[in-house]
């Protein structure tokens, strides 16, 4: 019998506890209701892996343990299935510098997603 890791990450996101995302989503936003329907949606979110810069799904993602090997540091799954794994603080710099229109272009490869983080570094240093 052969174990899909894969699948076995999707199934923790799906066991995370409801409450706990419920509090992240009423932390960032505590204009809205939040239902059982949102709770769902931001944890298959979470689940796909995709890069975001959506702080709820950053912070749902966290709450897996199994993760990252590295401690405040999350991976996203890009478009070419190559994955990258960026720290809390780096993390904060991109959502800071880039705008909603640069995300489709990160997401294609690791080569475009470095490409950006290094134009970030350099408008900061």
């Amino acid at each position: 019998m052969q174990i899909d890791i894969r699948q076995l990450k999707e199934d923790i996101f799906k066991s995370i506890p409801r409450h706990l995302v419920a509090s992240i989503i009423s932390e960032s936003h505590s204009d809205i209701r939040v239902t059982d329907k949102l709770i769902e949606t931001y944890i298959n979110a979470a689940a796909e892996k995709q890069f975001t810069i959506d702080k709820i799904i950053y912070e749902i993602r966290k709450l897996n343990s199994y993760e990252s090997n590295y401690k405040d540091t999350v991976s996203f799954i890009l478009d070419d299935l190559s994955e990258v794994v960026i720290s809390d603080e780096l993390y904060d710099e991109v959502c800071l510098n880039i705008n909603k229109d640069t995300i489709p272009y990160m997401r294609k490869c690791t080569e475009n997603f470095i490409a950006v983080i290094n134009i970030i570094k350099e408008n900061h240093d």
